[in-house]
């Protein structure tokens, strides 16, 4: 039976206004100091995370114990996950985080937390591949814990909490972290520092190795890690390839030197650079880039559809392609293309009736070519693909084609890439 528990104290929390509540927490000083025992200087006389007013006027705990039921938890955080801060055998799950949840650090001073936990102390267990260590602390809102080596490898922590001097222990809380103090590895395969190029854009691969194998620390965790992060000029590569390569496809150069940083970083925050310098000179390029089309032929008549996709090849994969329509005096365009490697495409818009398509492949030193193709957009019929959709990306080997064609193709064969 709790102390202040009776109809007449009911009076006492109600009285009159002009009694002082220096805390805020709704309970009069008076009332606090002289009927509930409780502080009047702060709204927490227990600090287990629920008010005073709360205790006494919702949950009916006691505001001078922080742990009701004795069961390791404190009262507010029993409220907050749902458990019955009076009954011991209604206990939310207790945790220890490393670094605020970190599961990686490269410093072998952690900071330790124990969300919820009511104890006067821990003791802490260190457990690596070779050794184990023991040492007592007392808990706060974050226990300071030297690791005892400066060793890469995984630890696994456990806490033991300890009460009333020692004499009373609870089940461990198990905690783990990865230390890693190594830089990852780096090589630059491509280009070579110091490179003299007239291209507009070069491709920056190499390898990067890290030394501490992540994928065996999440084995224990059940996180899926991951390697180490590779940044160019503070932009992450784009491609990963076997045996710890990577690639960042289409970095653009600009005349003169340009400065390339290339970093791999890991998990823990250790860093490896790499400088480049590479030039680009396009003083002695006097040779024009060329693109042509494989799609639409050259002439071409189309149905009644504004939209004409396009396919081709280059011979410059560092040119870029523009498409420009003109039919008299109106213009679509330019279009920018989309490229891969020496293959372009994209979309443009027809006007009816006969259309000229030029398209541009322009250099890194403005070299130029320009090819043509005429282009009729018949507008007294239509014949066009419905499904699937213009770049749609598909998970699978075969596709079934729908579309749409008007009367005057009826009695006609209708072949999909050669075939009926």
């Amino acid at each position: 039976m709790f102390r202040y528990w009776f109809p007449s104290n009911r009076q006492y929390i109600e009285m009159a206004n002009h009694v002082q509540d220096s805390d805020g927490d709704g309970l009069l000083d008076a009332t606090e100091e002289l009927v509930l025992g409780t502080r009047a200087d702060t709204d927490d006389s227990d600090g287990d995370g629920l008010s005073d007013y709360d205790e006494i006027m919702i949950y009916r705990t006691d505001a001078l114990v922080n742990d009701m039921d004795q069961d390791w938890v404190l009262d507010g955080y029993e409220i907050d996950h749902g458990t019955n801060p009076t009954d011991p055998n209604d206990t939310p799950h207790l945790r220890m985080l490393v670094n605020n949840g970190s599961l990686y650090t490269a410093n072998t001073a952690l900071s330790l937390t124990f969300p919820g936990l009511a104890a006067d102390s821990v003791e802490l267990r260190e457990v690596t591949y070779s050794n184990h260590y023991t040492s007592t602390h007392t808990l706060a809102s974050s226990v300071f814990y030297p690791l005892q080596s400066d060793q890469g490898e995984h630890r696994i922590l456990r806490a033991i909490p300890k009460r009333n001097n020692g004499q009373e222990e609870r089940s461990s809380i198990h905690g783990s972290v990865y230390l890693d103090t190594t830089d990852p590895s780096l090589t630059i395969s491509s280009p070579t520092n110091g490179l003299i190029t007239s291209r507009a854009w070069i491709n920056i691969e190499g390898t990067m190795v890290d030394t501490i194998q992540y994928e065996e620390f999440a084995s224990y965790t059940n996180h899926l890690t991951g390697p180490a992060k590779v940044l160019v000029n503070g932009k992450r590569a784009n491609r990963r390839t076997p045996q710890d390569g990577f690639i960042y496809d289409r970095y653009p150069l600009q005349p003169g030197t340009n400065f390339i940083a290339v970093s791999a970083s890991d998990r823990c925050g250790n860093t490896t650079t790499y400088n480049l310098q590479v030039v680009q000179d396009t003083s002695s390029d006097t040779t024009a880039p060329t693109a042509d089309l494989e799609i639409p032929a050259n002439p071409a008549t189309y149905g009644d559809s504004e939209n004409l996709y396009i396919h081709g090849l280059m011979d410059d994969e560092t040119a870029s392609v523009s498409y420009l329509v003109v039919s008299g005096t109106q213009t679509n365009g330019p279009y920018n293309a989309a490229a891969m490697e020496t293959t372009h495409w994209g979309q443009v818009g027809l006007f009816p009736g006969a259309n000229t398509l030029s398209v541009k492949a322009t250099d890194a030193a403005g070299n130029s070519s320009t090819n043509q193709y005429n282009v009729v957009r018949d507008t007294n019929f239509f014949f066009e693909i419905t499904s699937p959709t213009p770049y749609q990306v598909l998970n699978s080997t075969s596709v079934t084609v729908h579309g749409r064609a008007s009367s005057d193709f009826l009695g006609n064969s209708i072949l999909v890439n050669g075939q009926p």
